[in-house]
């Protein structure tokens, strides 16, 4: 963690930001795996 700048107010923020970005990312991993067992499974069935 860097502790650059003076005022903590930024810093928590930023690692605000930070978090949302590693929530979205793995909503969208999660979304992706989910989808491509739903292809795996109409292709093995179909």
């Amino acid at each position: 963690m860097l502790l650059l700048s003076p005022a903590p107010e930024d810093d928590n923020q930023a690692s605000c930001e930070v978090r949302r970005g590693e929530g979205w990312l793995r909503t969208e991993t999660w979304k992706l795996e989910w989808a491509e067992v739903v292809v795996t499974g109409v292709q093995n069935f179909g």
